[in-house]
């Protein structure tokens, strides 16, 4: 293994290309233990939560399980903690959880962003005193049915919510981590440009019934040199922990409320990272097509102007922050 000093040189190197450096307390830690938990509760995605129905009195035991289990990170399911602005009750018992823990958790809402009634699929991350240090919101529409279907119908709640516009790396305390959120991870390009960024470790959160796939994790963890960890709430299954280069340590096969929990090997996956071939042979200028517009459709003679797209439903919008109890100005 490389010395300290090599790699924090080696990581320097890579700052030259806008690439923020890797700190010496990052480095410190040569292994992470994070948590998942596929997790059962009600679909409330577009209702705010009451006391009766409050989905953190089920996450709070999860915290103190891998709290108990000394993990730095536990991860839940996107979209579990409901509809609301934050902070909110269910966030500052969330808070506390975490700070009592002396652990990073990440969860998912769908977040209200302002009085018009807007929100976005909105993964939490609450770091080890219990502040909210970041937010990744999903950058791609799960619309239309199935994943890969096409157009939306005008009020899917996801079709209303204000998309994601950018690709984060967050600076925790062992490390950089990045987060893609259900169907985000169908776009291989989100996988490859969190890792150029710096992410050591990719979150998956998913809310969703089957199973969350492993082979898009297997792929993406030997591809792109980094961790994963993926959630999903328990009506589907695939919460998983893997490792560069083995694969897949821990995981949930079964569509059932679990827990599991993993050490991540850091030093091996930083030191693969600095002598990966595929990074230092990279040849960008191959892929400046990808930023275009490609229409795949017009190779099969469709024509897009005949492809009605609905845009969303304002009404819709408007009615569901009325029932959240959210002034809408005009």
């Amino acid at each position: 293994m490389k010395s300290l000093s090599v790699l924090l040189f080696s990581f320097c190197l890579a700052a030259a290309q806008e690439v923020p450096r890797i700190t010496a307390g990052q480095l410190a830690h040569k292994s992470v233990r994070v948590a998942a938990v596929q997790i059962t509760g009600p679909w409330q995605w577009r209702v705010p939560p009451t006391a009766a129905t409050d989905p953190a009195t089920a996450i709070v035991p999860y915290i103190d399980r891998a709290g108990k289990d000394k993990a730095d990170l536990v991860v839940f399911p996107e979209l579990y903690l409901g509809m609301f602005r934050v902070p909110s009750p269910q966030t500052d018992a969330i808070a506390a959880a975490a700070k009592r823990n002396h652990l990073y958790v990440m969860v998912g809402c769908f977040e209200v962003t302002d009085d018009q009634g807007n929100y976005g699929n909105s993964t939490l991350i609450f770091d080890r005193e219990g502040e909210i240090v970041g937010r990744y919101f999903k950058a791609y529409q799960a619309v239309g049915g199935a994943p890969y279907s096409w157009p939306p119908v005008a009020d899917d709640p996801e079709w209303m919510m204000t998309p994601g516009e950018d690709c984060p790396v967050f600076d925790l305390d062992f490390g950089k981590v990045g987060v893609l959120t259900c169907y985000d991870g169908y776009f291989p390009e989100m996988f490859r440009l969190l890792s150029l960024k710096g992410a050591e470790i990719i979150v998956w959160p998913n809310a969703r019934q089957g199973t969350v796939e492993d082979y898009i994790v297997r792929a993406n963890v030997h591809q792109n040199y980094v961790h994963m960890v993926t959630s999903n709430k328990a009506v589907g299954t695939g919460t998983m922990i893997a490792e560069w280069p083995q694969g897949v340590k821990q995981q949930l096969t079964e569509a059932k409320e679990g827990y599991i929990v993993a050490d991540l090997n850091m030093e091996q996956l930083r030191n693969s990272r600095v002598h990966a071939r595929e990074f230092r042979q990279r040849r960008a200028p191959m892929f400046k097509e990808l930023s275009k517009d490609w229409n795949v459709a017009e190779i099969y003679g469709v024509n897009e102007a005949d492809v009605v797209v609905p845009p969303p439903s304002q009404s819709s919008k408007t009615k569901l922050s009325q029932g959240l109890g959210i002034v809408t100005k005009p």
